[in-house]
């Protein structure tokens, strides 16, 4: 007999706006504002994260513009060495002021992202299970939300497939209220 409860997956939910601003609150230095955020911003995989360096940093007329990522599978799942992921203005400044101080690369582990980002969660207080994934999620959501359509959001993840790209489409209850009221009562 199969053991339902082993086989049902972690549902990772995205992170609220509240929750994202009690988690970058939780944070106590550089170091740890520069993880959430530039997590939250870039929806890279942690494993991106720690592999970024100062060359996959696009120059765009003085200006950080975008960052090139190189994935698990490559650009877009093909052979292709490295996938262009935009910054947003909040990357841009948490990206700069962290260069400025400790320059790039952080010579840090998977392993030590991920209890970085355990600690800030547990100080913060939020009560559901918070993983390097929930911040990934949060982007793909965050894009959802402001119209990115799911393809332009399959490149910027990286996926291979559209299907696995559909994972993300899943809101929290409370966003899928905040929704439903926005556009029911126009």
């Amino acid at each position: 007999m199969i053991d339902i409860s082993r086989s049902k997956q972690f549902k990772r939910y995205p992170l609220t706006e509240e929750e994202q601003i009690k988690l970058v609150t939780a944070c106590k230095n550089l170091k740890e504002k520069f993880t959430i955020i530039f997590l939250i911003e870039t929806g890279l995989r942690v494993s991106e994260f720690v592999n970024l360096k100062l060359e996959d940093i696009e120059w765009q007329t003085g200006n950080f513009g975008a960052i090139k990522v190189y994935g698990k599978r490559g650009f877009y799942g093909t052979n292709k060495p490295y996938r262009i992921v935009p910054l947003t203005e909040p990357a841009k400044e948490i990206l700069k002021n962290y260069i400025s101080a400790f320059g790039l690369p952080q010579n840090v582990t998977v392993r030590a992202i991920q209890k970085r980002i355990k600690q800030i969660a547990n100080r913060s207080g939020i009560e559901k299970k918070i993983s390097c994934h929930n911040l990934r999620h949060t982007f793909a959501v965050n894009c959802l939300k402001k119209g990115i359509n799911l393809r332009a959001l399959q490149l910027l993840l990286g996926h291979s497939s559209i299907s696995v790209t559909q994972i993300y489409l899943s809101l929290s209850p409370q966003d899928i209220i905040k929704e439903f009221n926005q556009k029911m009562q126009k």
